[in-house]
């Protein structure tokens, strides 16, 4: 005589993925994240301000060189953990600074050291000599696309991110 079972398999099934979906969260492989009202916090690897896009997708780190006038991206994946490379001639935003709006036209950059070639690369960069005057202003990202991902626009203000 067979025993018998208190819950089909489909159901134990079911309630072992369950747990283990619990127990991973968005991390690769369960890491912790800091937890931040409720959520979890994803740490800039520059230093920079965070855009989220999709469901922790992808993730766009803004830095802001002063010095420079200069604007960086970087595309991360949606922990914003490792860098993601894509084959773009450039990366399309308007800043809305001082009243007036400034293009911003994210250029891409060849990295030696990682092997990044411009159409491989996960660094863009932009000219934005306004930035000392104006270290806190809007961006309206245009559409673009990531891994054949598509995401239209994005509106967030700078430094501030939008998680």
């Amino acid at each position: 005589m067979k025993p018998k079972r208190i819950l089909p398999w489909r159901w134990q099934a079911g309630l072992w993925l369950a747990l283990a979906w619990l127990l991973t969260g968005c991390g690769p492989g369960g890491e912790p994240h800091e937890h931040h009202e409720g959520g979890h916090v994803h740490v800039a690897p520059h230093g920079g301000s965070l855009v989220m896009l999709g469901n922790h997708v992808y993730q766009l780190e803004f830095v802001g060189d002063v010095e420079r006038g200069v604007l960086d991206l970087y595309i991360l994946d949606g922990e914003a953990e490792n860098f993601i490379r894509i084959d773009a001639s450039s990366i399309q935003a308007t800043g809305l600074v001082g009243g007036s709006n400034r293009p911003i036209t994210f250029l891409p950059v060849a990295e030696s050291a990682t092997g990044e070639t411009v159409g491989d690369t996960a660094r863009f960069s932009a000219l934005a000599p306004w930035l000392a005057d104006h270290p806190r202003f809007e961006i309206i990202l245009g559409s673009f696309e990531i891994r054949g991902n598509r995401f239209g626009e994005r509106r967030f203000f700078y430094p501030d991110g939008s998680h």
